[in-house]
């Protein structure tokens, strides 16, 4: 194991007694025992261009950075958003379909059943502004119609029905 002496846990972890070797021993270590210097291992002989041994870095002129030039001073401008009006219509197209269901359901009343189909024919005219929902208006409008034939067709019932009690 060459010239290292045995491991002294007595003085590392305050023991009370030393061991003790003979004389021999301890004169022959301390003659041939240099003390410890580690070595580079990164040293060579002949480094490479660029590479110093003070532990700084200088890189070759060739891998110098390039200067960058500042920007002219411009004002910086933000995006420009535009809003878009919202499309309009979009409440009528669905009232119309909603009051030209009503009117079909509400045909078979006789007097009320008019009030449903007349608001869905106005506000489907109305909602075919949007584009989006133009074919809801235009679905509304046509069950309005109908709403409002069925109306006529049982006020017409109700009538004749109403005329002639004994037939």
């Amino acid at each position: 194991m060459g010239n290292q002496p045995p491991y002294d846990y007595h003085s590392q972890y305050g023991g009370d007694s030393q061991p003790t070797y003979p004389a021999s021993y301890n004169s022959d270590y301390q003659q041939q025992q240099e003390p410890y210097r580690p070595s580079d291992p990164y040293a060579q002989q002949g480094r490479a261009e660029g590479y110093q041994a003070s532990g700084s870095y200088n890189p070759p002129a060739s891998y110098q950075q390039p200067q960058y030039q500042q920007p002219p001073n411009t004002l910086y401008m933000p995006p420009i958003y535009t809003i878009q009006a919202p499309e309009r219509g979009k409440g009528m197209a669905i009232a119309g379909l909603v009051m030209g269901i009503l009117s079909i359901f509400s045909a078979f009343l006789p007097i009320v059943g008019l009030i449903f189909p007349i608001l869905g024919i106005i506000f489907s005219i109305m909602g075919r502004k949007s584009v989006s929902l133009r074919t809801m208006a235009t679905i509304g409008m046509i069950l309005s119609i109908v709403g409002i034939v069925l109306s006529f067709i049982m006020i017409f019932v109700y009538y004749e029905i109403g005329s002639h009690p004994n037939s």
